[in-house]
């Protein structure tokens, strides 16, 4: 691909991208968790919780107690969402950081920040790496009110995985929906 179809395929992008968020900006979105699975590696995690909170089911907790301590954390997201009349979900975004910059860097603006300022409101989650062995908690976490415009009104689909030095520890995956009030 030539650099000029290349820009321009970048611009065509970024067009609709603005387009949505034009259009999206002045409504609201929530969102309803239906199922929450947590999978821990048994070397790294032991006594864990993850539960969706009655009775609106858009708030999260997730404890769990470490085994040994963490000298760094990567964290892959992905994002897919489904429409009503779609059998298979599609992929929204995915995205791959390293969870102790994010840690150290909270002043960022990035969504990943915003969610991630959300999620730690009400964590005992260490503020700098390495994370020490012992309860980690995450309560009441709700992310609903820095879900971007953008999102679409649909089935949701997200699966986080938290790995240190390349070996997993916690994969959750959710899925819910985004809806529109």
């Amino acid at each position: 691909m030539t650099l000029v179809m290349y820009q321009f395929c970048r611009g065509f992008k970024l067009l609709i991208l603005l387009s949505s968020l034009i259009a999206a900006e002045n409504r609201h979105l929530s969102l309803k968790w239906d199922t929450i699975e947590c999978h821990t590696h048994p070397s790294y995690v032991t006594d864990f919780k993850c539960l969706i909170i009655q009775p609106r089911r858009s708030v999260l907790s997730i404890e769990l107690t470490l085994l040994e301590d963490l000298s760094s954390v990567e964290t892959y997201t992905l994002v897919s969402t489904k429409y009503k009349s779609s059998p298979h979900y599609r992929k929204l975004f995915d995205i791959t950081f390293d969870g102790c910059r994010v840690i150290a860097d909270v002043a960022q603006s990035a969504l990943v920040t915003k969610i991630y300022k959300a999620v730690i409101q009400s964590s005992n989650q260490p503020r700098k790496c390495p994370i020490k062995k012992g309860l980690i908690y995450y309560r009441n976490i709700n992310i609903e009110d820095v879900l971007p415009s953008f999102m679409p009104v649909s089935n949701l689909l997200v699966q986080v995985t938290f790995s240190n030095i390349k070996e997993y520890y916690l994969n959750v995956t959710l899925k819910g929906k985004i809806l529109q009030n």
